[in-house]
């Protein structure tokens, strides 16, 4: 049976929006390219850097919790981290719940 593919979507922030590809080159044993590879925690999600572990996605913003998040239009610049240098890449900040929070009332 032929499989076709109609759409290739990826979610470079988890919890944010959907980004379409026209095309992808995939590599045998390897998930879409930029797919998850950011998340963004909540201002309670315990994080130590010298011990980083993987945490449920009830520590990070996410649509089912956070609808008013599919107002978002988000956008990932694959060329913009070809620059970065491997030890140096940067690390994404956790927001206080209540940034978020307030964030949320104004929409």
């Amino acid at each position: 049976m032929a499989t076709t593919v109609t759409v290739i979507c990826r979610y470079p922030v988890k919890g944010l929006s959907a980004e379409k590809m026209d095309r992808v080159v995939l590599m045998p044993g390897e998930c879409l390219p930029h797919n998850r590879r950011f998340a963004i925690a909540l201002g309670s999600t315990p994080f130590d850097p010298q011990r980083p572990e993987w945490l449920p996605k009830t520590h990070f913003i996410m649509l089912m919790r956070d609808e008013k998040l599919a107002q978002l239009q988000t956008r990932f610049d694959t060329e913009s981290i070809r620059s970065w240098p491997a030890q140096k890449e940067p690390r994404l900040q956790s927001i206080a719940h209540n940034d978020f929070a307030a964030y949320k009332q104004r929409r």
